[in-house]
C-alpha cells in the first residue's frame, strides 16, 4: 500500500494554469474518487503522479518518497486510461502476459493467471484476437485484465468503463472488488454511481479542490457535486 501527498502542485500548459496550487494527501488503502467537468485538472493530476507528466511546481510523493526523482516504470503504480495503451501487435493474450514475462514468471503460473483474469473479465473467448478486433467496452476490459496482474500498490483508473454500459460497469466493480480491497484507489468515473462506495469524492473546479466528502455528504450541500450528479444520473 502507498501514502500519496501532493504538495502544492502547479502544472501550466501555454500560459494556462491547469493544476493550481493543488495540495492532497490520500492515506494508504484508501479509495478515492476525483470528479468535475471536463477540463478541470482531474487527468493532468493523474497523469502527474503516474509520471507521464512532470508538474510546473510542486512535490509529489509516495511513503515519503519524492516521485519526481523516478521514473514512470519505477513508481509501482497501475493505470487504466480511457485510450487502452494497448499494444497493436499484440493478441489479447499476449497483451495480458506482457507484464508477467518481464517479471520473468514461469509459464504454467503465466497461463494459470492470464485463465482467471480473462474469466473475471469475461474477454476469455477472445484470447487469440488482436486488439483493432475488440469492441470498445472488450478493450477497456482487456486494459483492466492486464493491469490485475501487474500487482501495483496504487491504481489508478481515469474513466476506466467509460465505454461500458451501466450493468456491465457495476458487474466489473464487484469483480475488482477484492483485488482494490488493500490498494491505494483514485478513480475518475463518468458515471457517479460508479464511485458511491469511494471513501471520499474530490471535486475538482479550475485546478483546485472545490468541495470534498462522501457520496451522500456532497450531495446534502447541494454545491457543484450535486449539480454533476443529477446531470449524469439522468444520462446513466
Amino acid at each position: 500500500m502507498s501514502n500519496i501527498e501532493f504538495q502544492r502542485v502547479y502544472k501550466k500548459f501555454t500560459d494556462t494554469y491547469v493544476v493550481d496550487d493543488f495540495s492532497l494527501t490520500i492515506d494508504d488503502g484508501e479509495f478515492v474518487a476525483l470528479v468535475g467537468p471536463s477540463g478541470c485538472g482531474k487527468t493532468t493530476t493523474l497523469r502527474m503522479l503516474a509520471g507521464l507528466e512532470t508538474p510546473t511546481f510542486g512535490s509529489i510523493q509516495a511513503d515519503g518518497k519524492e516521485l519526481l526523482n523516478l521514473h514512470a516504470k519505477d513508481r509501482n503504480l497501475a493505470m487504466v486510461f480511457q485510450s487502452y495503451a494497448l499494444y497493436p501487435h499484440l493478441s489479447v493474450e499476449e497483451n495480458i502476459a506482457f507484464s508477467l514475462k518481464i517479471q520473468r514468471i514461469d509459464k504454467p503460473l503465466i497461463s494459470k493467471k492470464i485463465k482467471e483474469a480473462s474469466e473475471m473479465l469475461k474477454i476469455s473467448e477472445y484470447l487469440k484476437r488482436k486488439p483493432k478486433e475488440l469492441s470498445g467496452g472488450q478493450r477497456q476490459r482487456l486494459a483492466i485484465a492486464r493491469m490485475v496482474l501487474s500487482k501495483p500498490s496504487v491504481v489508478i483508473l481515469d474513466e476506466a468503463t467509460s465505454a461500458l454500459d451501466a450493468e456491465t460497469e457495476y458487474h466489473l466493480h464487484e469483480a475488482l472488488s477484492d483485488f482494490l480491497a488493500n490498494k491505494t484507489t483514485i478513480i475518475v468515473a463518468h458515471r457517479l454511481s460508479a464511485i458511491k462506495q469511494a471513501n471520499r469524492v474530490y471535486v475538482f473546479e479550475s485546478g483546485q479542490i472545490g468541495e470534498e466528502g462522501t457520496h451522500h455528504e456532497l450531495l446534502t450541500q447541494d454545491g457543484l457535486y450535486a449539480k454533476l450528479y443529477g446531470v449524469r444520473q439522468s444520462h446513466t
